[in-house]
């Protein structure tokens, strides 16, 4: 199963909840000329995003607000935890 198809199956099965419970903060992501954010995955204006320059990724709802941050490492092992 692709890291797109789990990020699907995390959103639509409203664990979603669940896995945004393990970051306490969550912020406002503004996107500017210096952030080069990627998209690996989305549904439903839920994405789930790298940036390629520090190798972060975040999960930002459709509003943009950032929900988690981490490493894809720890963001993929989150994401198979709730699978």
């Amino acid at each position: 199963m692709s890291l797109q198809d789990k990020f699907i199956d995390l959103v639509t099965s409203e664990k979603i909840e669940d896995f945004l419970s393990k970051d306490s903060l969550v912020c406002f992501s503004f996107t500017s000329e210096i952030d080069s954010w990627q998209t690996l995955a989305e549904y439903d204006g839920w994405k789930l995003q790298i940036n390629p320059k520090n190798g972060i990724c975040r999960v930002v709802d459709s509003h943009i607000i950032r929900k988690v941050s981490s490493s894809v490492k720890k963001i993929e092992e989150l994401i198979e935890s709730y699978m």
